[in-house]
């Protein structure tokens, strides 16, 4: 995780007169209108307000009295991962993690890759247009639904890849 990307997540509120640490939900970087017609409004209300929001309220819920309160969100996904003891910690702290980065993701009215990913998209893929149309197959073609990947492999190679959605 790089360092920041999700952080906003975290901070420290006062309680009862002491220091508690607590996630929050981080502010959207727009407004939750400005990425329609894409996505609508009603759809990232829901999404961020209701679904990511729930994410938030149960990990706050599962921290109290764990080696993980009033640690910052990183360290709880890091320090939760694979433990089973801490898989529901880990579920909802990864899923934190994972919504602040897609929102931080996304863009009002798109924007043009850098000319550096802008070359290896067209190396791997010939155009934009044609990568878009390789993700959007890639995730379309998966059983309900999934998601399409593109990964750098060292400096020069990439692969594409799909993952069904989960349940």
């Amino acid at each position: 995780m790089a360092a920041g990307t999700a952080a906003a997540g975290y901070a420290a509120a006062q309680q009862g007169g002491g220091s508690a640490a607590v996630i929050t939900l981080p502010a959207l970087p727009y407004a939750q209108d400005a990425l329609a017609p894409v996505i609508s409004a009603q759809t990232v209300g829901f999404h961020y307000g209701k679904h990511h929001q729930g994410y938030v309220t149960a990990l706050n819920k599962l921290l109290p009295g764990t080696p993980f309160a009033g640690k910052p969100l990183e360290e709880v996904v890091r320090g939760s991962a694979g433990k089973a003891e801490f898989t529901a910690i880990f579920n909802n702290a990864a899923q934190i993690w994972n919504h602040t980065f897609y929102w931080q993701s996304l863009a009002p009215q798109g924007g043009k890759p850098s000319a550096a990913l802008a070359a290896a998209i067209d190396a791997a893929f010939g155009s934009l247009d044609a990568c878009k149309a390789a993700l959007a197959d890639a995730g379309s073609s998966s059983a309900a639904g999934g998601r399409g990947w593109w990964r750098r492999k060292g400096r020069s190679r990439s692969s594409r890849r799909r993952t069904p959605r989960r349940r």
